[in-house]
């Protein structure tokens, strides 16, 4: 499989810098211009550019997000996919279920609203849609405070990485913590997850 962490030249890290790998990314999008490429004349350095490039955005599409990057490296370590993300960490049970109740109060004011004709139950709906509005704002707020906390606290585990033999080397996953980073990918998929479903709900009830 493509190692991504390869394509932009920035060593494995559950937390790489995003100030380097957008650095990377520009860089490499740089020489791999066809402006730049076009000049040589030859049809297979222009083909092989492309593919490069394309290769490099979705390297950096990949690595610019928490879920995908732990995913990533995750296969890259375990020569597998990941299992997948059906087990609830059980600290989150609380925010799921609190999301979970506000989309199900989203969706049925939403359908209230698309079936008003009336002048009178549009302003209703208009009205309970603001209401909800500050309620789905406050809880994305605290989804998006704990996507930041994480973010800090995984941080932690870039020394690991750091430390660990080079890749290929018998003892190298022995020595990193697999554990603690599928712990990571679950929870910042859920909470990738509810912050997607709580921005379309809050854009629905806004028009």
């Amino acid at each position: 499989m493509t190692d991504f962490f390869a394509v932009l030249g920035v060593p494995r890290r559950p937390f790489p810098d995003p100030a380097e790998l957008k650095s990377r990314w520009v860089q490499l999008c740089g020489e791999l211009h066809p402006d730049r490429i076009q000049a040589s004349g030859d049809a297979v350095q222009r083909a092989d550019a492309n593919t490069q490039s394309a290769k490099a955005n979705e390297a950096y599409r990949v690595l610019s997000h928490d879920a995908p990057r732990l995913g990533h490296l995750l296969e890259l370590e375990l020569g597998k996919k990941p299992s997948d993300l059906l087990q609830m960490p059980e600290p989150m049970m609380e925010l799921f279920v609190e999301v979970g109740q506000l989309n199900r109060k989203a969706d049925g004011l939403i359908a209230e609203k698309q079936a008003a004709v009336s002048p009178l139950l549009k302003a209703q709906c208009m009205g309970h849609s603001l209401d909800l509005l500050d309620t789905i704002q406050t809880l994305q707020s605290r989804v998006h405070d704990e996507i930041a906390r994480m973010t800090e606290a995984g941080r932690a585990l870039n020394a690991a990485w750091g430390s660990a033999p080079d890749s290929g080397n018998p003892d190298r996953l022995a020595q990193l913590p697999i554990h603690e980073l599928e712990e990571a990918w679950r929870r910042f998929g859920f909470l990738t997850r509810w912050h997607e479903q709580l921005s379309s709900r809050a854009a629905s009830l806004a028009f």
